[in-house]
C-alpha cells in the first residue's frame, strides 16, 4: 500500500518543509498543509526510527491537523 502510494505521488513536486518564524504569520498553516500533503512520505520516513517514535502523529493527530486545515 505505501509503495503504491509513493508511486502514485512520484510525479508530485515535493516542497521544502516550512519552518516557523516570527516574520511569517501563516507559517504554521503552511506547515500543516505541507504535513498533510506529504503524510505518506513522512510516515515512511518515521517508520522504524526509534528517535522519532514519540514525535509520530497518531490517527487522532492526523484528524486534528485535517480539522485545523479545513478551518483555514
Amino acid at each position: 500500500m505505501i509503495s503504491q502510494e509513493l508511486e502514485n505521488n512520484a510525479w508530485k513536486k515535493l516542497r521544502v518543509p516550512v519552518m516557523d518564524n516570527d516574520m511569517r504569520w501563516g507559517s504554521v498553516m503552511d506547515m500543516v498543509e505541507y504535513t498533510l500533503e506529504n503524510r505518506v512520505h513522512l510516515e515512511v520516513y518515521c517508520q522504524g526510527n526509534e528517535e522519532l517514535e514519540e514525535d509520530e502523529l497518531t490517527e487522532q493527530g492526523w484528524d486534528d491537523l485535517n480539522v485545523v486545515h479545513y478551518y483555514d
